[in-house]
């Protein structure tokens, strides 16, 4: 199984969610059907959603949005073509309008929906505003049925990011309760005990992640990094070589082979 991870903590990445056009539990939703008539045979906004959702799936953002703003001229009540239209700004660091499009989606029934105030959550941690992350957050999993494991995995992590690490290491907890095959709840832990300079825990927990899922890349990269911190450069290269494996385009690519040539000199 592959997870996704969004988030730098100083040299460490830490196990979020990016937003996407789905819900937090990866959960596809049923279409919504738009009737159109023999004499209106115009692109439907369903059709124009699911073409933009192909764009934003392929990174392609700039076209999503013109998609989805072209379904919006036939639908504007649709608050899942605004929530994603939402997503593709925040990828685009445009963040005034994504707030915008977020606000729409709310307005238009997306308050009753769990993955709106989830992909609300994401947005403010890509911009850095991590207290409101957390209150999205936690509005998704008191909308929703309370045992998201994406949500409750963010959560833990703008937990982490505004060091509030007590808070952080109950969530993670609840999530191992949860679901215990889930590598990303000890990640998080590595990368709390990391910042309280517990080293040694830190690696304990990466290692627990690697078991779990062996291709878990994010666990390897953490790994290294704490490692090299601990000055056991050989142990740190094989793990920062793994990462780039398994990930040789991945976020912190270009960060791990940096280490790495540094390691060499080390050794």
């Amino acid at each position: 199984m592959k997870f996704k991870s969004a988030c730098i903590v100083g040299s460490v990445a830490l196990g979020l969610l990016s937003g996407c056009s789905s819900t937090p539990d990866k959960k596809e939703e049923k279409a919504k059907a738009v009737e159109t008539t023999e004499a209106e045979p115009k692109t439907s906004a369903q059709e124009l959603f699911i073409q933009g959702n192909k764009k934003l799936d392929e990174k392609d953002f700039p076209a999503a949005i013109a998609l989805y703003d072209k379904a919006l001229e036939r639908d504007d009540q649709r608050w899942d073509i605004y929530m994603n239209k939402a997503i593709a700004h925040s990828a685009k660091q445009q963040f005034s309008e994504a707030i915008a499009a977020m606000d729409r989606a709310l307005a238009t029934g997306g308050d009753k929906e769990a993955q709106v105030y989830f992909n609300l959550g994401n947005i403010y941690q890509n911009r850095g505003l991590y207290a409101q992350s957390i209150k999205a957050y936690k509005t998704s999993l008191a909308v929703g049925d309370g045992q998201s494991i994406d949500t409750l995995v963010n959560l833990g992590g703008a937990l982490a990011l505004m060091r509030e690490y007590d808070k952080a290491v109950e969530t993670y907890n609840h999530i191992r309760s949860l679901a215990p095959d889930d590598p990303r709840p000890y990640v998080g832990m590595g990368v709390v005990e990391q910042a309280r300079d517990n080293n040694k825990l830190a690696v304990e927990f990466y290692e627990q992640a690697q078991q779990i899922d062996p291709d878990f890349e994010q666990a390897w990269y953490n790994h290294a990094a704490v490692l090299a911190d601990m000055k056991r450069y050989s142990d740190a290269a094989q793990s920062y070589r793994r990462y780039l494996e398994l990930a040789p385009d991945g976020p912190y690519a270009k960060r791990a082979r940096a280490s790495l040539r540094r390691l060499k000199s080390k050794n």
